[in-house]
């Protein structure tokens, strides 16, 4: 098999066998203890609390104003109290 007997190869294979399986094996416990502590309410209260806590904060910076050029203005610009349904969009 090239460069490494074949006593070697099959220690590789089996090592990147043993580290798949428990790298799987891995995955699927911390699936199974996210939703158990999902389950619990104490666990959402408190997930939500930190979600609304986050998108409540002020911004760090605030985002600099647009400035469109004269030419750019009324390509972006549209009456939208003239349209009636989604079909006049397109």
């Amino acid at each position: 098999m090239g460069w490494l007997p074949q006593a070697r190869w099959k220690r590789w294979l089996v090592l990147t066998a043993i580290t798949g399986v428990l790298f799987v094996t891995l995955l699927i416990l911390l699936a199974l203890t996210l939703f158990l502590l999902w389950r619990d309410p104490k666990v959402q209260a408190w997930v939500m609390v930190k979600v609304m806590r986050h998108q409540l904060r002020q911004p760090g910076q605030m985002p600099p104003q647009p400035r469109l050029s004269p030419e750019e203005r009324p390509l972006l610009s549209t009456n939208a109290t003239a349209i009636r349904n989604a079909t006049e969009l397109f």
